[in-house]
């Protein structure tokens, strides 16, 4: 008999999170488990990629109760949902002074669903724990935490609090492990590592699609994937791209992602008078096929927990410069395959105009990233390992 799984997420937009559950679900057994997937605000560039063996569910709320206040509460009121346009209004108040208690009013807002599983998987963390702990009946329950939780401290005395009423937490690294045991020593023996899953035999055959621009090969060609935001460091792209300007240099940054910050970078670019050199593409479903025409892939984040797109870069063996983010030696063996630069804007530029200028250490990076062996579908066995030891 199949056992009955629920992976809970907050929507399918443009992130690393719902591209990690996207890959996940890709190389899910469906012959062995059934899997219901609520997704509560149901909408974004990954819907579409939801395997078909996936039932999807919903929950009777509007998705605009969800959304960046105060254009929910505004929304709420078009839609002439009165009492959850005031519940919004409280959500923020209370948010303002403590973000956990803020995500557990919010998480009890949301309608219970009737079926029951073997086992509930929150893939998003805080407001989906929350819920998933208060309103989901399973068996067993798991919680995904996808990054280095000292960077990400708001929800600390909340999560304490629910992470006892889970069966495991499971984060994506050795870092983000090491992390979460640092702040929740307790919960030690219960938090496990799954990495992120990249699926070589997928994103090769995505990169093969047609691709909607023209890569002029008189220029060097970046390409960057993630939303554009200082945590992404945006900034340093777009300074990166002026001194190279200003060198003389022929370059052209493409920007994959989109977020409510891009109208400020946008602005930055112009400031720096770069806006023919520095192009914002926006949203895809398939990033593969910009990554696979670039030159150079470049990922200046100022934290990561395990980056999902430079994993896909190397896949796509693309000469890469990463910042020196926690998770960096994660990815990149510095100077073997790839590079690992200083935090700032002035050593992403000094890093891609060494690969300008150093064709032959391009090629050694593509060749030493095509040897290595960058698939890790196994990882999903790890899951399964967590999902067998439930008790029916």
């Amino acid at each position: 008999m199949k056992k009955k799984i629920l992976f809970l997420v907050s929507d399918m937009e443009s992130g690393g999170f719902q591209k990690s559950l996207i890959s996940l679900l890709q190389c899910f057994d469906y012959k062995k488990y059934d899997v219901d997937l609520l997704v509560l605000c149901p909408k974004g560039i990954f819907m579409g990629q939801i395997p078909k063996e996936v039932n999807l569910l919903s929950v009777d709320i509007s998705s605009s109760f969800f959304s960046s206040f105060p254009k929910s509460s505004i929304n709420l009121i078009k839609e002439k949902q009165y009492i959850l346009a005031i519940k919004r209004c409280i959500h923020f108040i209370i948010s303002r002074f403590n973000k956990g208690i803020g995500a557990i009013y919010m998480a009890n807002q949301i309608p219970a669903l009737i079926n029951e599983y073997d086992v509930a998987i929150d893939y998003n963390g805080q407001q989906i724990l929350y819920y998933m702990v208060n309103k989901i009946k399973a068996h067993k329950k798991i919680s995904y935490f996808h990054s280095d939780y000292k960077k990400w401290p708001y929800y600390k005395l909340s999560d304490k609090k629910y992470y006892s009423k889970v069966d495991y937490i499971v984060t994506i690294s050795d870092i983000c492990k090491e992390s979460l045991d640092e702040i929740f020593p307790k919960y030690k023996d219960k938090t496990k590592v799954i990495h992120n899953i990249s699926s070589p035999e997928i994103i090769n055959k995505l990169a093969t699609e047609e691709c909607s621009i023209n890569f002029d090969d008189k220029y060097t060609n970046v390409i960057m994937v993630g939303r554009p935001s200082d945590i992404k460091g945006y900034d340093f792209a777009i300074e990166a791209c002026s001194k190279l300007k200003k060198d003389g240099e022929k370059v052209k940054f493409y920007s994959i992602g989109t977020s409510n910050d891009v109208d400020k970078f946008k602005k930055l670019v112009t400031d720096l008078d770069v806006e023919k050199e520095f192009i914002f593409i926006g949203e895809t479903d398939n990033p593969y096929k910009f990554v696979k025409k670039a030159d150079i892939y470049v990922h200046p984040s100022r934290f990561e927990g395990k980056s999902v797109a430079i994993d896909e870069a190397k896949i796509l063996c693309k000469p890469i410069v990463i910042t020196n983010f926690t998770t960096a030696k994660d990815h990149i063996n510095n100077e073997v395959n790839g590079l690992i630069v200083g935090m700032n804007s002035e050593e992403v530029y000094k890093g891609i105009k060494i690969l300008i200028k150093n064709t032959s250490l391009q090629e050694k990076f593509e060749n030493n990233l095509s040897k290595e062996n960058l698939g890790n579908e196994s990882e999903v066995y790890k899951l399964y390992d967590l999902i067998e030891q439930v008790k029916v």
